[in-house]
């Protein structure tokens, strides 16, 4: 057994109990005998080993590699080439800058300030170096950015275009159908913008013009939208035509000032009848008019609340009250499709009835009795069969769903999100029996 030390002695005598041998070296004392050269030999030598110098050339390699790869991806990325690159990023995604530019503009104001550009750019998709991109587009430090700066000619050749036809014709929606759409088709192609150049004297190329106003990636013609949104909102909504000019001025004031609260009497969607014409001009149905623009949602009724708001987001004005009267005829206050268009939803509510009947619900009559075969679309005569079977026998009425169900655009085929919105819904969360 040891004996006790005290904590005096450790301090006095600090190796007791460590004592060792005369032959055995200190490890201060043999650093102190080693050569410099070998101290400092260890870590060239440890560097200098194969497995190391190898490990380290492919480390060099790597990185080589990884940066000639993202110089690769940054001369194909739009984000890193500045101006040309926004542009060509609003032409592949819009079909059009101008297009582009109208829907990062939502406001109208024909510029865009510093964080209104930010926050519009990010969300139409652009993931480049926005700021950057700003100090391109404003180079004088103005505070705002417009269609000008970001494509001179685009701004130049559309504005020469419009100021052309508003000397002429006072007013965008006049000088559509009177210069642009003469035959109403309503929607023109090279052609048209061709002889209205012509008629106006204009020298310009009427196919790079065409393209300016292109709304859509790869479409060869225009419509009144694509031409000019505020004067397509103008002939959605109202009963007449536009007056150019020459027309105001050949009135008095007394008479002029009669047609004019006339017109604001007249102007707008008050009726039932002006109502389904716009939404038929809008969507193309009054079906997909419901689906799309008055009860995206699916809740299948609309509150006046509702309706108001849907009202305005959709563009329209007129005396909301006496439409809303002239919808609800049996005053419980609440808007259905039956409303709207009670043929269609006769025969819709039938088919629905005749498929829940046979099959439980609308997603298990799509995928055991419509879509047999699993492909996830079907055709016009596999939906008759499908309706047939289902015991819904108006082989006319199953023809005229099928169109109005299929959105334009599609071909010929009809999908499960074109056959029933809450049974699309209830498959993508894997809920085959509609529960929730």
């Amino acid at each position: 057994m040891l004996p006790p030390v005290s904590p005096s002695m450790r301090k006095t005598q600090p190796n007791l109990g460590l004592a060792k041998s005369a032959s055995e070296p200190s490890v201060s004392s043999l650093s102190r005998t080693l050569p410099a050269t070998v101290k400092g030999s260890f870590l060239p030598r440890q560097m200098g080993h194969p497995t190391i110098a190898a490990r380290r050339n492919l480390a060099q390699q790597r990185k080589a590699l990884i940066k000639e790869t993202r110089d690769l991806e940054d001369c194909s990325f739009w984000g890193a080439q500045g101006i040309p690159g926004f542009a060509a990023h609003l032409k592949s995604r819009f079909g059009s800058i101008l297009a582009g530019w109208r829907l990062l503009d939502s406001e109208k104001k024909g510029r865009l300030s510093f964080h209104p550009f930010c926050k519009a750019a990010r969300k139409w998709g652009y993931h480049g170096n926005v700021k950057k991109l700003w100090t391109e587009l404003d180079p004088t430090g103005k505070g705002f950015v417009t269609l000008a700066d970001v494509d001179p000619d685009v701004w130049k050749m559309v504005s020469s275009f419009k100021i052309a036809l508003m000397q002429r014709y006072g007013d965008m929606l006049l000088a559509w159908q009177e210069s642009i759409d003469v035959n109403g088709a309503g929607k023109v192609s090279e052609s048209e913008i061709a002889d209205s150049l012509q008629e106006l004297g204009l020298e310009m190329d009427a196919r790079q013009l065409l393209k300016m106003f292109i709304s859509m990636p790869g479409a060869t013609h225009i419509t009144l939208k694509d031409f000019d949104p505020r004067a397509y909102v103008r002939w959605q909504t109202s009963d007449v035509p536009a007056l150019s000019k020459g027309d105001e001025a050949e009135e008095g004031a007394d008479t002029q000032k009669g047609r004019v609260g006339t017109d604001r009497g007249r102007l707008g969607v008050s009726t039932k009848e002006a109502f389904q014409a716009a939404m038929i001009s809008q969507f193309g149905t009054l079906f997909r008019a419901w689906r799309e623009g008055l009860d995206p949602t699916g809740r299948d009724r609309l509150s006046w609340g509702e309706f108001t708001h849907v009202f305005r987001l959709l563009g329209l004005h007129g005396d909301l009250q006496s439409l809303w009267d002239q919808l609800d005829t049996e005053g419980i206050g609440v808007l259905r499709f039956s409303d709207l268009d009670e043929a269609t939803a006769s025969i819709w509510s039938e088919m629905r009835a005749c498929f829940e009947q046979e099959y439980g619900n609308m997603l298990r009559a799509w995928m055991t009795g419509v879509d047999v075969e699993g492909v996830g679309h079907v055709d016009e005569d596999q939906f008759i069969a499908a309706c047939k079977k289902a015991g819904f026998l108006n082989e006319t009425g199953a023809q005229d769903l099928f169109h109005i169900l299929r959105p334009p655009g599609c071909g010929s085929f009809l999908s499960l999100r074109d056959f029933d919105r809450k049974a699309f819904k209830a498959f993508l969360r894997n809920d085959f029996r509609m529960l929730s």
